[in-house]
């Protein structure tokens, strides 16, 4: 039974990458000291720079106040959004939410808040406020702090989101969580993991160990240094006339044992893998 609160959001990012994220994750994430921290950290620049010039007109404190209102609206008018959107997908088959059109928005919102913010404060006229200079430099900035968020900030989120000794049953890397139900082989790629479900093969940059420690044992094996493999995904483990073992998988891959790995993958396999360990006798 689907659960409404925590519906699943599928988005793109700006190179159409895919996330998956459900609603409680994204409010759960703003609650997590490193959220903090990042728009502190991005609110601190606009203060010290001032682009608005706002401290002509207000104290340096007034101004500080301003911007941290303005990063506030940004932030709850993009999860507004991406919420909204992600529940219409429930009802519709809408696209993904493609999340820089979000980011658009909520800044547009932001910036006609804040510009009425500052009129209030301070009585300038509309044409000063929204200056267009101003204006293009806040959504400049506003979308690199975006593109960061997505490709460092987030990924680390959703791990840290995994509470310590429970039951595993998915993985995240940058920015995405897979179902390790789904998933038939992990394996190292230079700077990349490849992720292969029955449907497809993601390559997205990370590193297998960062994966691979996400799992439980009976989840899967580490066959050789570079590649792992669900145990839903073995078949049987073949010896060759060179005494190497391979594993033959569901989707009739074979997949040779690293050497100093033979001996730990037939156990691994005698206890969490019995069919593939008889299929393997009879072989």
């Amino acid at each position: 039974m689907r659960d409404d609160k925590c519906f699943e959001i599928q988005a793109r990012d700006i190179l159409l990458r895919p996330l998956r994220i459900t609603a409680c994750e994204s409010l759960e994430i703003l609650r997590q000291p490193m959220v903090l921290l990042f728009v502190g950290l991005l609110i601190l620049p606009l203060i010290l720079f001032d682009a608005a010039n706002l401290q002509q007109y207000m104290p340096w404190w007034q101004a500080a106040l301003i911007w941290t209102a303005a990063a506030a609206m940004q932030i709850s008018t993009y999860t507004a959004l991406t919420l909204l959107w992600g529940g219409l997908c429930l009802r519709w088959p809408l696209p993904p939410v493609f999340l820089p059109a979000n980011g658009l928005l909520a800044y547009l919102a932001t910036c006609l808040g804040t510009a009425s913010l500052v009129r209030w404060v301070t009585g300038r006229s509309w044409a000063d406020i929204l200056d267009p200079g101003i204006v293009l430099a806040g959504y400049a900035f506003a979308a690199i702090g975006e593109a960061i968020y997505f490709a460092f900030v987030l990924p680390q989120l959703l791990l840290r989101l995994q509470q310590p000794g429970a039951p595993v049953r998915s993985i995240a890397i940058a920015g995405q969580r897979f179902d390790l139900d789904t998933i038939l082989t992990l394996r190292g790629q230079e700077h990349h993991v490849l992720v292969q479900t029955a449907e497809q093969t993601y390559r997205l940059r990370g590193r297998l160990g960062d994966l691979v420690s996400q799992t439980q044992e009976s989840d899967g094996v580490l066959a050789h240094r570079s590649y792992w493999v669900a145990s839903r995904a073995i078949t049987r483990l073949e010896r060759g006339d060179d005494g190497r073992d391979t594993i033959v998988t569901t989707a009739g891959e074979r997949l040779r044992v690293a050497g100093p790995r033979q001996g730990a993958v037939r156990a691994w396999i005698a206890r969490h893998a019995p069919e593939a360990a008889a299929a393997s006798k009879r072989a």
